[in-house]
Formats: structure tokens, sequence, C-alpha cells
């Protein structure tokens, strides 16, 4: 589905399938496809990692020591710092704005999408507790 979305706005796609391992190791080379690099890799993150601008790696935009593509803006650090630092919520929403704002000329990612995580369980287990994140184990008993 990204590749045809790709495709339909001018990109020339190569999908390459691959296992998680290595994508993480083919992020990280900063050559060019051709050359076993990459312009661009989808991967998936939680809502909590996008609950503010300074939580998820991929918002940093610290050029060679940030997020894989090694975005660099200055302004989009400058107002991160700014979010961290703010003394109140309405200081916060205040640089929010300016962030988003920011993100019209400076697109570190795309987000293409929202997905749930499908779960099946054995109808013997009970106290299994849904999170949107993680599944915890505690709580969890076997029945008969």
């Amino acid at each position: 589905m990204i590749g045809q979305w790709l495709r339909q706005v001018g990109v020339n796609v190569d999908i390459a399938s691959s296992d998680w391992g290595t994508v993480v190791n083919r992020r990280a080379v900063k050559k060019p496809p051709a050359e076993g690099g990459w312009n661009i890799f989808p991967t998936a993150s939680t809502g909590l990692g996008f609950a503010n601008p300074i939580h998820l790696a991929a918002h940093a935009a610290t050029g060679e020591s940030g997020w894989f593509g090694w975005p660099r803006d200055d302004l989009q650090e400058k107002l991160r710092d700014q979010w961290a630092a703010a003394a109140t919520l309405d200081e916060r929403k205040r640089i929010a704005r300016e962030l988003q704002n920011n993100a019209w000329d400076y697109v570190q990612h795309i987000h293409l999408g929202q997905f749930y995580r499908a779960s099946a369980w054995r109808r013997n287990l009970r106290g299994l507790i849904g999170l949107p994140v993680i599944t915890p184990f505690w709580n969890v008993e076997k029945v008969a």
C-alpha cells in the first residue's frame, strides 16, 4: 500500500522485503541505494511515542547525531528545547503550535495512518489486561 501511494506521487519505488534485523542494519548505511543504502523506509511507533515532541527519537533534527536519515533543522531543535523547558501547559501548547507550523516547511517524516495489532489468546487464560502499546503478563492465570 505504501509503495503504491509513493508511486502515485511520482516516487521511483523499489520495494525491498526484509526482516527487522536487515532494516536496522541497512538504515544505518549513508550510501546511495545502489551501494546498499536507502532513501525512505517505513516503520511504526506507538501513540505514546508521539505524545510529545521530545519523546520519540524520530522527532530529533540534530543531523549526524539524530534519527536515521540524519535530518537537521535548527528551528525544530530550538522549539523542542523550549517545549521541554516550558513552565506551564499553556506555554507548551503555544510552542507545540509553532512546532506544527514549522512542520509545513521541515518534513522529517510522514504519518501514513494508524493500525491496531491483532491479538489472539487461548480460551483458558484469564486476567489479560488490554493496552494499546504493550501486553502486560502480570495478573494472567491459566484456568482449566
